[in-house]
């Protein structure tokens, strides 16, 4: 399942959702005398573990056993005890001359995905050009879709080394770029969810890379997610990988973020996103927005 944020309200509660591709089902967290509770907004949802032995669980009553973390604006979080943890150093803006910003011709910046058809106005189709123009890679794959590692997956073995590229792309709300902070929230919680694959050297990452290029290909009529490379060359990485260094690269890509007019409150949030990608991915953290 996919966990979507649907309010970004300072104030509580928190509203969520949980969804999958053939389904979407609203929560909230809220306190009470017990804690943090989660609820069901409408209509709950029923769960089935694995095994022989599991019996149906109403998702609510699963939450409340197993509370996510949360994590707020300002390096917050909430853990699963619901005890409200935040920084004791000194928080610093993300330093604006690290922004990449391009120029995004021919680009419709309110179109994200590039879909099997690979729709040249689009973010995702724009970045990918622009990564193989610039960089080099031995596959470079579309993850797009719910339950992604993130919307652009590049590898590359150098050496001793698996340099794994997760690129996380967002629309823009309006047609042109602003300092709107919303814009910046849902790509930022890709990017820190995406720091996870670091794991296990990354073998996780390349088991679901294989399945996931399996059901694109079915679902989209044989049509390859890969970009660069294909089935063969994943397998051969596959097949080192217990022996490579994974070295992973963070790309947020939003181009309704302006560069030159970031506000304070954009530049915080950018930071809170880059040093949990970096305290969790030991890997670099990159902006790509417009000029």
């Amino acid at each position: 399942m996919d966990f979507e944020v649907d309010d970004y309200s300072p104030t509580g509660p928190f509203l969520f959702s949980l969804t999958t591709p053939a389904w979407r089902v609203a929560y909230q967290a809220d306190y009470d005398a017990k804690g943090l509770v989660y609820r069901p907004r409408e209509q709950d949802a029923v769960i089935l573990g694995s095994g022989p032995l599991a019996q149906p669980q109403p998702l609510e009553e699963w939450l409340n056993a197993n509370r996510p973390d949360l994590f707020l604006e300002g390096d917050r979080l909430i853990d699963e005890e619901g005890k409200l943890i935040a920084p004791r150093y000194e928080r610093r803006p993300y330093d604006p001359s690290l922004l990449t910003p391009l120029d995004w011709q021919g680009v419709d910046l309110s179109k994200e995905s590039q879909g099997p058809e690979r729709r040249t106005d689009s973010i995702q189709y724009y970045t990918s050009a622009h990564l193989q123009a610039t960089g080099s890679f031995d596959v470079l794959l579309d993850d797009d879709g719910s339950g992604e590692a993130a919307d652009l997956v590049g590898l590359k073995v150098d050496g001793r080394c698996l340099d794994v590229t997760l690129v996380h792309c967002k629309y823009s709300s309006k047609p042109v770029p602003g300092r709107r902070l919303e814009d910046l929230y849902e790509v930022c919680g890709q990017a820190m969810r995406g720091a996870k694959w670091r794991r296990k050297d990354a073998l996780p990452l390349l088991d679901h890379l294989h399945r996931r290029a399996v059901q694109y290909s079915r679902r989209n009529g044989g049509i390859s997610p890969y970009e660069v490379g294909g089935r063969r060359e994943l397998f051969a990485i596959r097949d080192q990988a217990r022996l490579l260094r994974p070295r992973f690269h963070t790309i947020v890509v939003q181009p309704g973020l302006q560069a030159r007019n970031a506000t304070d409150e954009q530049l915080f949030l950018l930071a809170g996103a880059e040093k949990y990608v970096r305290d969790t991915s030991a890997g670099d953290f990159a902006v790509y927005c417009s000029r």
